[in-house]
């Protein structure tokens, strides 16, 4: 079969971009190396969906992470998965660390981060009474959150494929001959066949991509 779309990687990313693809008349087909979804950094990441506060205003990033928290607290409604609003707090040890909380309040709120606000040392440990006795402030992200991102993955692919999405597992990508249309191979000789192909295949993003002829970035996993 000639599928529209092929997506390489069922990790949160590329499962979430199936689900998103499967609402259109398109034959699309999700391609994993490993033995189920989310069995690479999807399964052993921090889980935090971060407040975007952080990243530069102005950027890809910055717009992106902030537009990304309500279209994650969205889906993951949808999908029945948990998700936590916890918030998360940025601390100060010093009088001089106290002035960088100032510069990431207003970096989040030019992003369009509401809740941020600065904690006296005291008010932060009524919130979280681990927080060591030398704290002096601490900025506070009401709309940080968490997830459990494999849970995340599996739903995702699920639901798309109720709605009709092909997904193939051990599919270890060793060669994409690129013509009329893509032709990926894997090493136990499966192979997909796409007009389009989306490379979401996360620490070896790289790897695909040098496979597919585009040989101008690498990855360092972390």
């Amino acid at each position: 079969m000639l599928f529209d779309i092929g997506i390489i990687g069922a990790g949160a990313v590329g499962s979430l971009i199936a689900r998103e693809l499967a609402r259109y008349e398109l034959k699309i087909c999700i391609v994993e190396k490993g033995n189920d979804v989310a069995c690479g950094a999807t399964k052993a990441n921090s889980a935090i969906i971060h407040g975007a506060f952080d990243p530069v205003p102005g950027t890809l990033k910055a717009s992106l992470n902030a537009r990304g928290i309500g279209l994650m607290e969205k889906a993951a409604k949808e999908l029945n998965v948990p998700y936590i609003e916890n918030g998360s707090m940025v601390t100060a040890f010093s009088e001089k660390e106290k002035s960088g909380l100032s510069e990431l309040v207003l970096r989040g709120r030019e992003n369009g981060v509401p809740g941020l606000e600065i904690l006296t040392g005291s008010d932060a440990r009524r919130i979280e009474p681990f927080l060591s006795e030398n704290v002096v402030a601490a900025m506070l992200c009401r709309r940080a959150a968490i997830i459990s991102p494999y849970e995340l993955a599996i739903a995702a692919v699920g639901n798309a494929m109720d709605n009709g999405v092909t997904f193939k597992r051990n599919f270890d990508v060793c060669e994409i001959i690129r013509g009329e249309y893509f032709t990926v191979k894997a090493k136990n000789g499966q192979q997909m066949d796409c007009k389009y192909l989306i490379n979401c295949a996360g620490g070896g993003v790289d790897e695909i991509a040098r496979l597919s002829g585009d040989d101008i970035f690498g990855v360092i996993p972390r």
